[in-house]
């Protein structure tokens, strides 16, 4: 349906009402620039103006059509990448609803104001209602995936919607503002509820304003020029509700929720209830029944806006300020106007203009570096009845933050030669906040290059350095910390800290005595000495008893304090854990000792010892006895020997008695003493020495046996020997037992740990044929006496049986003139050659013999003979003649 058939319609339903807008008049169009919009001609529908048509209603719709496509096209196509991003969707989008803002004023100003400003309005509606998606999209109450859809939606609203700037139905403006009641109750609820995420309240307040800009925005581009007075009522209780959200979020009251809540019920009862704006019984109730929408009322003539200062300043890491002034056309402040900011495509908030027309929004967050961002401020008025509306960017130049670096010391004053560790804390001024980073540099002005850093400290993630240094002499240093700054923060200086380095010393105490008696008087020695140096520390120290002080006393002139405890007030029974603390003097450091624990019993004890004998051999058992008394007494008792300070043994106590018996003690003398440990009740005690002298002990030889008698010569013969203590003594003799046979000494055997030694004769000097008389002689040791068998062990060698084999001549006598004959002799017993033996050969019945003498290999081999007369098959004949050691043998062989 065209306009004028409307207006027509109007005309019968409420006749004078309604009137044509004014005609388009024909402008000459500027060149876009880069990137801005491209707006289609108006040329054609100004040409049917001058002919009396009403072309408001097309020119509206050319101009929306292409600011949506281009919308689509270029902004909302980018968010819909893979990149995309919410704010810098929002930046784009200003950009270009400002391009599109100033080809509506080139095309439309000055004749065709109301036009021109329905088409404004349009633009401003979809930018608020755009960042307000957007900033729900930040606090997470519609997903990111979820923005782009409802951002092209809200972007075909300018042709599609259901509020636009000519005949939107009052049914329209109600849905609007109940789906806008119940956004603000969903965001409210988030305050307490999961679904779809829990805010905190500044979210809340933020969240809130900005779909309170874009309803204002969305009714503004219905009924501001078409019905001005309806228009202000709106904006009224906008800014009522945004003004009232604001004050319960800077009050953070536990009743928040409830009392956004209520804002939002007062708001409905200006708006929607029964008396509100479009109530059943408001003011819009006589709207033309038949048209259901508010008739025309175009006689104001809204001036036009300028936006002017849009500014921005922050320091780093705190929130930033935003400015900009609202301007009539003749440059006059307009007071009480809302001004909606936005920063790096983000919403910002909302401001009131004061008197002289200056919107200031503070608290604004913020997380640019230092340095100018050009236009990230966009500045927007909406217009009202009587005002144009206006948009413009600005610059936010952000600083760096102000830094100041606190200096502290591990210790002061410290002692030479000790670490020192200072630590320097840099943080941010207000509003600054954040963590520094970089260096700290550590200045001694007394060092002798004083502008060179002692040392440098790199700032961890909580803006804290430090440096140690153990090489600072004795005196009083002047040390500061100079943070060198970074990036976004400026460098500071601390204030100087005095390090006073005195001598070290250390403190050692010693006690008279622990245990000590209850009662008994008890000397305590505490010496401080200085690390390097002759001079002697002076001052005082104090004795301790754990946390409680003795008493104090003055260092006499050996650097030496005593402290003796009164037998009026005695330390009570019990432990006590002393110390001495050198509380330190001009030049010199404090110093604390170890602590020393000082026993203190309520009775004395004695210890008696006795043993169960004066003498003994090794081995033998002597049983010490100690006896406590009182028998009451408890604890152990330690063994001691002479001077040694590691005990023997340690027995524990039964009824005052504690036995050590020991069979271990070498041989020598002895000097044992008892040492009662003390406990709770009684004290310590040491008895006297006891002596005991401790003997070698006597041994006896047995009688040696051997592998086997009678043996043969040349066979190896083993003897053994064993050793025994003889008692009382006890244990297994060790060292060397000689074998003899008679006088002879044969060789000697190592006792092993059976108390057994063994020897065995050699086969290449074996015993002689006969009977030998065989004794062992045990040498002794450190703990043993020497022994000689008793008995003597009687060794019988026989003859070794032997035999002649291989009995032959060589070569042949066929065929040669000489031969040579040979024999082998071995033993029997063992089977092995025998050398150096003298073997006859005779020939058949011949009376000439010929003799050799065996080899190495018991070989024998008769200088060569001549073969004439021989013959062949005649009997060799080989014989050996009985020796001491072995036994005659023959055999014969064949001539060959």
């Amino acid at each position: 349906m065209s306009t004028q058939r409307r207006e027509s319609r109007g005309r019968r339903g409420a006749r004078g009402r309604i009137f044509l807008l004014e005609r388009l008049e024909d402008r000459r169009l500027l060149a876009t620039t880069t990137e801005a919009f491209t707006g289609p001609s108006l040329s054609g529908l100004i040409t049917q103006a001058f002919e009396g048509k009403n072309t408001s209603q097309a020119a509206i719709k050319t101009m929306l059509t292409a600011l949506q496509t281009q919308l689509t096209s270029g902004p909302l196509a980018v968010l819909n990448s893979p990149t995309g991003n919410g704010n810098v969707f929002i930046t784009e989008v200003q950009s270009l609803v400002a391009s599109y803002n100033q080809n509506v004023d080139l095309q439309l100003l000055p004749h065709f104001t109301h036009i021109d400003n329905m088409l404004k309005l349009e633009g401003q509606q979809v930018v608020a209602n755009l960042v307000s998606l957007n900033q729900q999209s930040t606090v997470g109450l519609i997903s990111s995936g979820d923005l782009p859809t409802q951002a092209g939606a809200a972007i075909n609203t300018l042709t599609g919607g259901p509020i636009y700037s000519l005949n939107t139905p009052v049914s329209a403006y109600v849905k609007a503002t109940q789906n806008f009641e119940i956004d603000l109750g969903t965001v409210a609820d988030a305050l307490s509820t999961t679904a779809p995420v829990p805010l905190k309240l500044p979210q809340v307040s933020t969240t809130i304003q900005a779909e309170a800009e874009a309803y204002r925005a969305s009714m503004d581009a219905g009924l501001q020029v078409t019905h001005p007075d309806l228009s202000s009522t709106v904006n009224a209780s906008v800014t009522t509700l945004e003004s009232t959200v604001i004050a319960i979020a800077n009050a953070n009251s536990s009743t928040a929720e409830a009392d956004i809540h209520t804002a939002i019920a007062t708001f409905d009862s200006a708006i929607l209830d029964t008396t509100g704006l479009f109530g059943l019984n408001g003011s819009v109730i006589q709207v033309n029944s038949e048209l259901g929408y508010v008739p025309h009322n175009l006689t104001a003539k809204p001036t036009a806006t300028t936006i002017d200062g849009v500014s921005g300043t922050a320091t780093f890491g705190g929130p930033a300020t935003l400015t900009a002034t609202l301007n009539s056309a003749t440059g006059t402040g307009l007071g009480g106007k809302v001004v909606s900011f936005t920063l790096d495509g983000g919403f910002a908030g909302t401001a009131v203009t004061d008197s002289s027309g200056l919107a200031t929004l503070t608290g604004v967050p913020q997380t640019d570096s230092p340095g100018t961002d050009s236009s990230a401020i966009v500045a927007s008025f909406a217009g009202d009845s009587t005002n144009l509306l206006s948009q413009n960017s600005g610059d936010l130049v952000v600083t760096q933050s102000s830094t100041t670096t606190t200096l502290t010391s591990s210790a002061n004053p410290s002692a030479s030669g000790a670490s020192v560790t200072f630590t320097a804390v840099v943080a941010a001024i207000s509003p600054g906040t954040g963590t520094p980073t970089g260096t700290v540099n550590f200045f001694d002005s007394t060092s002798a290059t004083p502008t060179t850093p002692i040392g440098t400290g790199t700032l961890d993630s909580t803006g804290t350095a430090t440096f140690s240094t153990s090489t600072l002499t004795v005196g009083t240093h002047p040390i500061t910390a100079v943070y060198v700054g970074d990036t976004n923060f400026t460098t500071s200086t601390s204030s100087v800290l005095s390090q006073v380095v005195n001598q070290a010393t250390t403190t050692t105490l010693t006690s008279s005595g622990t245990p000590s008696a209850s009662g008994a008087s008890v000397t305590f020695t505490a010496t401080v000495a200085p690390s390097s140096g002759t001079v002697t520390p002076t001052g005082t120290v104090t004795f301790m008893d754990g946390t409680t002080t003795l008493g104090t006393e003055t260092l006499n002139s050996s650097g030496v304090a005593t402290f003796n405890t009164s037998t009026t007030t005695p330390l009570a029974v019990g432990t006590h854990s002393i110390t001495a603390v050198y509380a330190g003097a001009t030049g010199f450091a404090s110093s604390t000792s170890s602590a020393l624990p000082q026993v203190v019993v309520s009775q004395a004890s004695t210890t008696a010892l006795a043993s169960s004998a004066t003498t003994s051999v090794s081995g033998q058992s002597v049983t010490f006895t100690a006896t406590v008394t009182p028998s009451a007494a408890t604890g152990t008792v330690s063994f001691y020997d002479g001077t040694s300070t590691t005990p023997l043994a340690t027995e524990t106590l039964s009824s005052g008695v504690a036995t050590y018996p020991t069979s271990s003690l070498a041989v020598g003398t002895h000097s044992i003493t008892a040492v009662y440990s003390g406990d709770t009740t009684y004290a310590t005690s040491t008895s006297g020495a006891v002596p005991l002298t401790v003997s070698k002990a006597s041994t006896t030889t047995l009688t040696p046996t051997t592998n086997g008698t009678p043996s043969v010569y040349g066979v190896s013969v083993t003897f053994s020997a064993t050793v025994e203590a003889n008692a009382p003594g006890a244990g297994t003799p060790t060292g060397i037992v000689t074998f003899m046979d008679s006088a002879t000494t044969l060789g000697t055997g190592t006792l092993n740990s059976s108390g057994v030694a063994s020897f065995s004769t050699s086969t290449t000097t074996p015993l002689a044929v006969g009977s030998h008389s065989i004794t062992a002689v045990y040498a002794g040791d450190t703990n043993f006496t020497t022994s000689t068998s008793s008995a003597a062990l009687t060794q019988v060698v026989n003859q070794a049986t032997t035999t002649l084999g291989a009995v032959s001549n060589s070569p042949s006598i066929t065929g040669n003139t000489t031969t040579a004959l040979s024999a082998t002799l071995t033993s029997t017993v063992p089977n092995q050659p025998i050398a150096g033996q003298t073997i006859s050969f005779t020939i058949g019945s011949s009376p000439t013999v010929y003799t050799a003498v065996t080899n190495a290999s018991g070989v024998a081999t008769t200088a060569a003979i001549p073969v004439t007369g021989l013959t062949a098959s005649e009997v060799i004949t080989a014989q050996y003649a009985a020796t001491t050691n072995y036994a005659a043998a023959s055999n014969t062989g064949a001539i060959a």
